[in-house]
């Protein structure tokens, strides 16, 4: 095997000893050869040369017969002594190389018997898992086919129990929803007329209030309970009862003849509807009945004002004078795009009595602002007086309509509900027009935002209750009143 192959043998480093001691004798031994070759050749060249000149040639020829007889004599001697050196070197390289592939074959030999007892090994360690693994698949099935016995049992078991209670298990729950209906709904009952003054007196000090005052408190009372028939007195907090139905008789006065936006109307709305000068954030829900009466709580509106029965809130609002009919419809200012229709299911009525109130009070706020602006500041008013964004959704909302085939209508008919107090906020407006009908801004504005919550309800098809339409009405009468829009029965 020589030095050149791809797959080299790995020699001992003895072996590698001698072939490099060989190889270089072998260069040495050339070496000499080629300088004895030259010499030779310098040694006949003058020879012959002297031969040509010299007398003694015979004898010189012979003499130089002799010294290249023994010259060759010499040369064969060191070439064979060469050549016995190599095949010597050579030999041991060829041992030693056999010694090398003795040893390869005994290792790989070696391998060999160590790879099949360690097959064998792997083979005995496979053989307990295989089983293991076979094994708990079967009892996997096994307990799935269990489970499966089990859960068929189980739905039969159920089955057959509701047979067998499903008629009286359904009228134990009737009665017990019955029972829990009657619980948490008050009991209301009509009081006669001749206990005004006995109640009136129980009221007052039940809440230790000023006897300065109740001879007033009485009459409006019995002023009251003289034209309701419907029952109002809940019997298990008559107190709260007497007490709202004044409040809302003294609410239905002062909406009706103190000025709208007055300090001392402002301040006594508030007490019976909250606080409401601070832009609220609205929660994403207020559309929803629970969302709308968790925010009147936390204005610090007055509850008892709406807890009475529907028939009873009804005509205690009405004979208070603070449900009016609605204001009359200007159609020309109605929306043509977002104008809805009135759900014909009777569970909605108070939402449709709510949504027909709103629209045609938007109506009229709008006639009012454009004729108002109209007669101060000319027919281009909506260029220079409304804010930008405001300005532009208008003209947005108008070509849409003109795109469908909608009619003709003014640019205040595209306004939305939150339009209306940046326009008469507007410091150039107030100052030049709306401060002298409206007195307080900030009042305007707390009414407006108290209107805000149930116009999303409605506009959106949500249930209505009795503190929506207590809002409704009174915030509505005090800006047409303020508007000198008259509403009457």
């Amino acid at each position: 095997m020589t030095d050149d192959r791809s797959n080299k043998l790995k020699m001992t480093p003895e072996t590698e000893r001698t072939v490099l001691a060989a190889t270089k004798l072998s260069k040495q031994t050339s070496a000499k050869a080629e300088v004895a070759d030259v010499t030779e050749e310098s040694s006949l060249a003058k020879l012959v040369a002297d031969l040509e000149h010299s007398p003694q040639m015979p004898d010189t020829l012979a003499g130089f017969v002799k010294a290249t007889e023994s010259t060759s004599i010499t040369c064969a001697a060191a070439e064979t002594n060469l050549l016995a050196q190599i095949s010597d070197s050579h030999a041991e390289a060829i041992a030693s190389i056999q010694g090398f592939r003795l040893e390869r074959e005994n290792a790989m030999a070696l391998s060999q018997n160590f790879a099949m007892p360690h097959s064998a090994l792997l083979e005995a360690a496979e053989a307990p898992a295989r089983q293991l693994r076979e094994s708990f698949a079967a009892f996997e099935a096994q307990q799935s086919s269990f489970l499966d016995t089990i859960r068929h049992q189980l739905l039969e078991s159920q089955a057959s129990f509701r047979l067998v209670i499903s008629a009286p298990l359904v009228e134990a729950q009737r009665q017990i929803s019955e029972s829990v209906r009657q619980i948490a709904t008050p009991s209301f009952r009509l009081p006669r007329l001749e206990e005004s003054r006995a109640l009136s007196t129980k009221m007052f000090e039940a809440y230790s209030l000023p006897k300065l005052h109740f001879e007033d408190a009485f009459r409006t009372l019995k002023a009251s309970m003289s034209e309701m028939t419907a029952p109002w007195l809940n019997v298990q907090h008559e107190m709260q009862s007497i007490k709202a139905l004044i409040a809302l008789q003294d609410l239905g006065h002062l909406v009706n003849g103190a000025p709208s936006f007055s300090d001392r109307t402002t301040d006594l709305v508030r007490v019976a509807l909250g606080d409401w000068q601070n832009k609220i954030a609205l929660p994403d829900n207020i559309a929803e009945l629970e969302a709308r009466t968790a925010l009147y709580r936390d204005q610090g509106a007055d509850a008892s004002l709406a807890q009475f029965s529907s028939a009873a809130f009804d005509q205690a609002i009405t004979v208070a004078r603070i449900k009016r009919p609605p204001p009359q419809l200007i159609v020309t200012f109605q929306s043509p795009i977002s104008a809805a229709t009135a759900d014909e299911d009777q569970g909605h009525e108070l939402r449709n009595l709510a949504h027909d109130h709103l629209q045609r009070f938007e109506t009229q706020i709008r006639r009012f602002i454009d004729a108002e602006m109209t007669a101060a500041f000319g027919s281009n008013w909506q260029r220079q007086r409304v804010p930008g964004e405001i300005y532009k959704s208008w003209i947005e909302k108008r070509q849409k309509s003109k795109d469908i085939g909608q009619g003709d209508y003014p640019l205040i008919a595209f306004a939305d509900f939150t339009d209306y107090e940046p326009i008469i906020s507007r410091n150039d407006n107030w100052t030049g027009l709306f401060a002298a009908i409206f007195k307080s801004r900030e009042s305007l504005r707390e009414s407006l935002q108290r209107l805000y919550p149930i116009r999303l309800a409605t506009m959106h098809a949500r249930e209505v209750g009795h503190e929506d339409l207590l809002f409704l009405y009174v915030e509505v009468l005090r800006i047409c009143r303020a508007m000198g829009i008259v509403i009457d029965f």
